[in-house]
C-alpha cells in the first residue's frame, strides 16, 4: 500500500496491512508547499506513480512522476485541481483531469520514460454540467467520469463524445473504478464535503451531497489496475 502525504510518500508492506498498529515507512521525501495536498494518484504498467496535488485556493497544483530510484519529477504545474487519470487501452495516451478548469486533457505517453507530451483537450465542460473528477477506462477504450455536483457518472467514447450517463442519489460523485471477479462492477465514491450537516451529508437546502460508495453492475468490463513498484 502506498500513501502520499504532505511530508512524503510512505509504504505499508502487504504483510503489515491487516495490522491495526502498522506503521507506514517513508520511502520518498517529497515536501509540498504550504496549503498544498495530494489529491488523486494512479500507476502505469511499469509501476510508476503519477500523483497530483491541489492547493487551498485551487491554483498552482502539480502532477508529480514518482519512480523507483529517481527523484520526484514535476510533469505538470499551474493546475487548478489535479484529479482523475488513466491510460488508453493501447497505452499510447495518458488522460489527466483538471477539475477547476473543467477539462480532461489527452497526452501522448511514453511507456519507456513515463513522460507525457503533445497535450490536446479531450473534454471541456461547463459548470452547469458538473465538474469532471475521478476517471477510469473500460476495455472498449471509453472513459468513465465522475461529475462532481451533477449526481452523475458519464461514459465518453475515444473522440470525447458523451454516450451514456448513470445517475446516482448523491450530488458529489468523486471517483470511479471497475472491480469484481469479472471487472464489470463499477464502484462510485461520493463526498459530503461542504455539507452544512456533515453527519448526514446534507447541504443548506437539505440535498444529499454524498459520503456513500455505490456499486453498479454494467455490461462493460474494466482493466485491472497496475501495482505500484516503489
Amino acid at each position: 500500500m502506498i500513501l502520499c502525504s504532505d511530508k512524503g510518500v510512505y509504504k505499508i508492506p502487504a504483510e503489515e496491512r491487516e495490522k491495526h498498529n502498522a506503521i507506514p515507512k517513508k520511502i520518498i521525501d517529497l515536501r509540498l508547499t504550504a496549503n498544498e495536498r495530494f489529491n488523486d494518484i494512479t500507476t502505469d504498467p511499469r509501476g510508476r506513480l503519477y500523483a497530483g496535488t491541489k492547493c487551498n485556493n485551487n491554483k498552482n497544483g502539480k502532477l508529480f512522476l514518482i519512480e523507483k530510484g529517481m527523484p520526484p519529477h514535476i510533469l505538470l504545474e499551474g493546475l487548478g485541481i489535479s484529479n482523475g487519470m488513466t491510460f488508453s487501452i493501447d497505452l499510447k495516451y495518458f488522460y489527466h483531469t483538471d477539475s477547476s478548469a473543467l477539462t480532461i486533457t489527452r497526452y501522448h505517453y511514453d511507456i519507456h520514460t513515463g513522460n507525457i507530451s503533445q497535450p490536446e483537450i479531450f473534454y471541456r465542460g461547463e459548470e452547469k454540467n458538473g465538474y469532471p473528477d475521478g476517471i477510469t477506462i473500460d476495455t472498449e477504450d471509453h472513459l468513465w467520469v465522475a461529475f462532481w455536483g451533477a449526481s452523475s457518472v458519464r461514459r465518453f467514447n475515444p473522440h470525447g463524445k458523451w454516450v451514456h450517463e448513470l445517475k446516482i442519489p448523491a450530488r458529489q460523485p468523486s471517483s470511479v473504478m471497475f472491480g469484481g471477479e469479472k471487472l464489470n462492477e463499477l464502484f462510485i465514491t461520493s463526498a459530503c464535503e461542504g455539507g452544512d450537516d456533515i453527519e448526514k451529508g446534507l447541504d443548506a437546502e437539505g440535498n444529499f451531497l454524498g459520503g456513500i460508495t455505490y456499486k453498479v453492475i454494467t455490461p462493460y468490463q474494466g482493466r485491472p489496475e497496475w501495482p505500484a513498484d516503489l
